[in-house]
């Protein structure tokens, strides 16, 4: 039909007629593989086609009613194009129009006079037929459900992560909360991917939700769903006949994308795993088909990418792979967060503009922007909302556009109980993703409602009060946990820091108000103390092996995720002792820069390290690092090089760098601001602690090491080595020496048998005679007991018990946790670890 081609429209195959309903006066036809030039601004007309375009023929220039009954006679609820042969009359097609308003169906009328305007000013384009014709149709373009999908008409910006999406050498993470855009993202990198080269290029967006989430499927079976969802595709042929019901091995799969690629060279594949929370739990730790999907690139010659999508834990995990030997599947995993001003402007005022709406003043735009938190699916919920009102003012009032959306219009929407409760809903499911997430919210907000929304709360306070109110979820939570929370949190548009980074608050007034009154908050965290605490995720406990083959790192997963975080710049204090592995961080943290690419520029001397936190190249990585155990400078100048790092910034645009500095038990003036929280509330500089292996470690690291895989062995390694990361180590160069796995472990411990061994092993955890802390060990020693003893009995023992020793009873305390000499349960009950215990018990029995 030519004048669909004038419009935008085309079509290779004839039309098909319908005979019911049909008159004399209309008739209604289906065009099938319809294909348009230019953007339809709404799905209705654009890709909710779904391939065909109904068209209502219609003669004899009815009036609008007797159009409209017409109209009704067709029981098809399809999108509806009328070409209406004549010219519709100004009054009947206001008339029309609001008619159309309160009805369901989206339609369209091209009369003889918009064709003739488009045919003189159209140029064929799709965009300029519907700016013309759908101010006087009543669609709705935004979708109400959180999890609807959102139409490619309805998606605006994410231009840098639809890039990195696309790029061969970009990102392979993406991570954001439900209803952030993730999945919209991915769908449009998708038909970006294939628009750029249609029959060679092949794009596959695969969900792994129901696959892997509350099952126990292996993670190979991310081959079969890949191989399954090639073999749906036309342009793919498989390299051999697939046995129907046959599950699809990774050797298979990759045969057939390897066969496929060599057909042609241009051919490309980019395959998006969506929803992949469950597979990379399935996966870990040792990350296997992960590391194997991620070298599809390299055995391609970048013909191939995979590229990974999901909620909180992916960016938890993304961490490990970040800076693991296998790394580079992310260096910078993309946080998918609340819109760009610009970018959610556009998504609110674009597709009421092409339906004739108008604000009446900009600051109802700014309003409804700060009301949803710039949140895209809450623009979706307020926009569907807002039209379904504008388009109720419509019905039964014969007016053109443009229509004018009033201060009134935004505060009835507003005021919408179903939309607020739909809002709010759809903003707790965030913060149902993890327990803690709605104690965070909760304590912030109830600071807020006392305080005021500007009153920030430094990250000491706010442990503080999430502890008091759920203690059991955030007493064993040290600070560099708590601190990714609070991260993990900014990323989902919850909570922000303050300029200086020195407090959080919540984002916005709107986020206060969908968590509710002071008496729904106060009601919400006077129930914390009965959630359960939820399961560690036991694969960020696991530590990297280092590159003589055997040991581990004395820095976990996360934590080394925190030193080395992307670009920018930040100063850490990173605390343990000789048996927490102190004097292996700066060749652990060198390791990981090898492997992953950062620079770690070499410091022999304080000169050096004051030149390197200011040099650098613009967006190169880069850790500069301090190792105060190997020379053991003077107090002086052990906070002289604290100083440096929190204050030497790079003034050249584009160059970052994280400054670390390394501190042991002789670092005394360093380890006194740690361990007495002088540092904790100024967030220029924060403290990583070393730790032992958790019984969750332990697991990781028997798995890495295809050693004590049993439950029972994994109790026997903690019973015999306490965690100690020193003891581990010995084991590990045991195994590492093919010793029998029973003979290993005996001689990783034996030196602990005798006093002298003992007393070394007490001074490498360091508990050095006379000093506090040794003081404050000794009177804990003296007051324990089997069942435990809680923080507020520990600080009493030490108060109680120091024989007339001037101690700092707090700090002192503060610094045996610091030590990790307490093992403590969800209760809150502290027991001294029994390793360092025998220890301590069998060098004062001699």
């Amino acid at each position: 039909m030519p004048a669909l081609r004038l419009i935008g429209y085309s079509s290779k195959k004839l039309p098909q007629r319908i005979d019911r309903p049909r008159s004399v006066s209309y008739r209604f036809i289906d065009i099938p593989a319809i294909e348009y030039t230019g953007s339809a601004l709404v799905p209705a007309f654009g890709s909710g086609l779904r391939g065909s375009l109904r068209v209502m023929l219609v003669w004899d220039r009815p009036s609008s009613e007797r159009l409209m009954s017409w109209i009704q006679q067709d029981l098809n609820d399809d999108s509806l194009l009328i070409a209406y042969f004549g010219t519709l009359p100004v009054r009947d097609r206001e008339v029309l129009a609001a008619q159309c308003a309160g009805g369901r169906r989206a339609l369209v009328v091209l009369d003889d006079s918009a064709l003739a305007h488009l045919a003189a000013c159209g140029n064929q384009r799709l965009d300029s037929a519907m700016r013309v014709l759908l101010p006087f149709s009543a669609v709705n373009p935004y979708v109400m459900g959180k999890r609807a999908p959102v139409a490619e008409e309805m998606f605006y910006g994410r231009d840098t992560e639809l890039d990195e999406v696309l790029s061969t050498t970009g990102e392979q993470v993406v991570f954001g909360g439900r209803g952030l855009g993730k999945s919209a993202l991915l769908k449009a990198a998708g038909r970006k991917y294939e628009a750029q080269l249609p029959g060679a290029r092949l794009s596959l967006l695969i969900s792994l939700d129901s696959t892997f989430t509350g099952t126990n499927a292996p993670s190979s079976v991310v081959w079969d769903r890949i191989g399954r969802r090639l073999l749906e595709r036309e342009e793919f042929t498989p390299s051999r006949k697939v046995k129907s019901g046959s599950a699809l091995t990774r050797e298979h799969v990759l045969a057939d994308i390897q066969a496929w690629l060599r057909t042609e060279p241009k051919r490309r594949l980019l395959i998006m795993l969506d929803e992949a929370d469950g597979f990379f739990e399935s996966d870990s730790p040792q990350f296997t088909e992960t590391r194997l999907l991620r070298d599809l690139g390299a055995d391609t010659d970048d013909r191939v990418k995979v590229f990974f999508a999901g909620l909180h834990s992916v960016q938890r995990y993304a961490k490990i792979a970040e800076n693991s030997p296998f790394g580079h599947l992310s260096q910078n995993p993309t946080v998918i967060g609340p819109l760009p001003p610009q970018d959610a402007v556009d998504l609110l005022t674009k597709p009421l503009q092409a339906l004739g709406y108008r604000f009446e003043e900009p600051a109802l735009v700014h309003r409804i922007l700060g009301h949803c938190s710039y949140q895209p699916f809450l623009l979706q919920m307020f926009g569907h909302r807002l039209v379904q009102t504008m388009h109720g003012k419509r019905t039964g009032m014969a007016s053109g556009p443009p229509y004018t959306i009033t201060r009134a219009d935004v505060e009835t929407v507003q005021s919408d109980k179903d939309l607020r409760f739909s809002i709010t809903e759809a903003f707790h499911d965030t913060l149902r993703l993890d327990p803690r997430y709605n104690v965070i919210a909760n304590v912030v907000a109830h600071h807020a409602h006392h305080y005021g929304l500007d009153a920030r709360l430094s990250q000491v306070q706010l442990r503080e009060e999430c502890t008091y109110w759920w203690h059991e979820g955030f007493e064993n939570l040290d600070t560099d946990r708590f601190r990714a929370y609070l991260s993990e949190m900014e990323g989902l548009g919850v909570l922000a820091p303050d300029p200086d980074h020195r407090g959080w608050h919540l984002r916005s007034a709107n986020a206060l108000s969908m968590i509710g009154t002071l008496g729904t908050v106060e009601a919400e965290l006077a129930q914390a103390s009965n959630r359960k605490v939820p399961e560690h995720f036991d694969r960020f406990e696991a530590r990297h092996r280092s590159r003589n083959g055997h040991s581990h790192s004395p820095l976990t997963a996360d934590q080394i995720a925190d030193v080395l975080p992307g670009h920018g710049n930040q100063a850490r204090l990173v605390i343990g002792t000789p048996a927490t592995g102190v004097d292996r961080v700066a060749a652990a943290l060198k390791d990981v820069a090898q492997a992953t690419g950062w620079e770690m520029p070499q410091v022999t001397k304080r000169l050096d390290f004051d030149r390197h936190l200011m040099d650098g190249v613009p967006g190169r990585k880069r850790v500069v690092v301090s190792d105060l155990t190997e020379k053991c400078p003077r107090d002086n100048a052990c906070l002289e090089t604290m100083e440096s790092a929190v204050s030497r910034i790079p003034d050249r645009a584009g160059v970052t760098r994280s400054a670390v500095i390394v501190a042991g038990p002789n670092q005394r003036a360093l380890w006194s601001l740690a361990a007495g929280g002088g540092l904790e509330d100024d967030a220029k500089i924060e403290v990583l602690t070393l730790r032992r292996f958790s019984s969750d470690g332990l697991r990781a690291w028997a798995q890495d090491n295809e050693a004590f895989t049993s439950d029972a062995q994994i109790e026997q390694l903690r019973q015999s080595t306490g965690g100690w990361p020193l003891l581990v180590d010995r084991l590990s160069a045991g195994l590492f020496a093919k010793l029998p796995e029973d003979e290993a472990l005996r001689q990783a411990v034996a030196s602990l048998e005798d006093v002298e061994g003992a007393r070394e092993f007490l001074t490498e955890a360091g508990l050095v005679p006379r000093t506090p802390q040794w003081i404050a060990y000794r009177a804990v020693t003296e007051f324990m007991t089997d069942e435990g003893m809680s923080a507020g009995d520990l600080l009493a023992a030490v108060e109680a018990a120091t024989d007339g020793d001037q101690i700092d009873a707090v700090e002192a305390l503060s610094a045996l946790r610091a030590l990790q000499v307490f093992d403590s349960d969800t209760a809150g009950r502290h027991r001294l670890e029994r390793v360092l215990h025998a220890c301590w018990a069998r060098v004062h029995a001699a």
